[in-house]
């Protein structure tokens, strides 16, 4: 779903913090829970896991919402497309 509306998308964004904070908690996250830990880094793993889930989710938002162009950057945009 996610790849056929960037397909759609006429400008591309780099990486933002949020999809790199959220990488790096997934992969943190996955790494605690499979790793063979003793029972008190159980909590520490689940409440990992659920940061990285809400990073996720931020991540995700951010990505989707279009960023505000400023009313310079819009004039800027109708001289380019003019010229």
């Amino acid at each position: 779903m996610i790849a056929g509306w960037r397909v759609n998308q006429t400008t591309i964004t780099g990486a933002n913090i949020w999809g790199k904070l959220k990488t790096v908690s997934q992969i943190v996250a996955i790494a605690l829970l499979i790793a063979p830990l003793p029972p008190v880094w159980e909590i520490p793993s689940l409440i990992t896991f659920w940061v990285s889930v809400a990073l996720t989710i931020i991540s995700g938002v951010v990505y989707l919402i279009p960023p505000k162009v400023s009313v310079a950057e819009s004039k800027n945009k109708i001289t380019d497309q003019n010229q």
